[in-house]
C-alpha cells in the first residue's frame, strides 16, 4: 500500500509540491500560534498577579485607615493607592470608592473590603487555572496544551475548504438569486462551524460556561440549522434566519441570568 503512494507521488511532481508546501505552512502557523498563545497566557498571569498585588496594598490601606480613623497619614496612604489601582477595578468596586470619596464613611471601607476579598478570591482562581494548565503533568493537560495552536489552523482551513466548495457552487449558479442564497448558506455554515469550534475548544479548556437547558437549546439550533441547506439549499435564509433569532435570544438569556445573580 506504501509503495503504491511513494509510486504515485514520483509520477505526480505537482501533487508533491502541494503537499511540501501545505504542511510546511502547518508547521509555520502551529509554531507562530504557539508562541502567540504562550505569551499571550505569560500576559494573563502578569496582569493577574499585578490586580492582586494591587487589590492586597488597597485592602490593608483601608485596614489601617478603619483601626486608626484619626490618623491623615493613614488616609492619605489609602487614597494614594486608590489612586494607584483604579485602572484596575471592576465596575462595582469603582462605585463602592467613590461613594466613600463622597461620604468617607467608615463602614463604606469594610464593603469594600469585602468586595476586595471576593475578587481576589476570583482572581486567585483564575491564576491557579492559566498556572495547572501550562505546567500540569496531566495527560490530558498535555494534550489540551498541544491541540490549543492547533484549534485557529483548523478553523482557517476548514473555512478555507468550506468556502472554497460554497464558490464553486456560487459561480455554478446561473441566476443571482441563486447566488445570494450561496452566499448565505456560507455565511450559515461558517458561524455554525464556528461556535462549535468554540464550544470544543472551551469545553478541552474546561471553561464552558452554557448553563440551563433553554440555552443549551439556542446553542443546538444553531449549530444544526445549516442541515436545512443540505436538504434544499433554498432552505439557507431560513437556516440564517432561525440563527440570528436563536443567537439574540442566548444573548438575552444571558443578560438576565447575569440581572438574577
Amino acid at each position: 500500500m506504501l509503495q503504491q503512494i511513494f509510486d504515485y507521488f514520483k509520477t505526480q511532481p505537482g501533487w508533491s509540491l502541494v503537499i511540501t508546501v501545505v504542511f510546511t505552512a502547518l508547521v509555520w502557523l502551529y509554531k507562530e500560534f504557539k508562541v502567540m498563545m504562550e505569551a499571550d497566557q505569560k500576559s494573563k498571569l502578569v496582569i493577574l498577579q499585578k490586580k492582586m498585588d494591587l487589590y492586597s496594598s488597597v485592602e490593608a490601606a483601608a485596614a489601617q485607615v478603619i483601626n486608626r480613623q484619626d490618623d491623615p497619614l493613614a488616609i492619605h496612604h489609602l487614597y494614594t493607592r486608590l489612586g494607584e489601582s483604579g485602572a484596575y477595578f471592576t465596575e462595582d468596586i469603582r462605585k463602592v470608592i467613590r461613594d466613600y470619596y463622597e461620604r468617607a464613611d467608615i463602614s463604606i471601607l469594610r464593603t469594600l473590603m469585602a468586595f476586595i476579598k471576593a475578587e481576589t478570591s476570583k482572581l486567585e482562581k483564575e491564576r491557579n487555572k492559566l498556572l495547572v494548565t501550562e505546567t500540569s503533568s496531566d495527560v490530558f493537560d498535555a494534550v489540551a496544551r498541544l491541540f490549543r495552536p492547533l484549534k485557529p489552523i483548523l478553523v482557517l482551513f476548514m473555512t478555507i475548504l468550506i468556502a472554497i466548495g460554497f464558490l464553486f457552487n456560487f459561480f455554478q449558479a446561473d441566476k443571482y438569486i441563486d447566488r445570494v442564497i450561496w452566499l448565505i448558506a456560507f455565511i450559515s455554515t461558517s458561524f455554525s462551524l464556528c461556535l462549535l469550534m468554540v464550544i470544543i475548544s472551551l469545553w478541552i479548556e474546561q471553561s464552558l460556561r452554557i448553563k440551563g437547558g433553554y440555552s443549551w437549546f439556542l446553542t443546538i439550533v444553531i449549530i444544526i440549522c445549516p442541515v436545512l441547506s443540505i436538504l434544499e439549499i433554498k432552505l439557507a435564509v431560513l437556516s440564517l434566519v432561525v440563527q440570528l433569532i436563536s443567537f439574540i435570544q442566548f444573548i438575552k438569556n444571558k443578560k438576565n441570568d447575569l440581572i438574577v445573580t
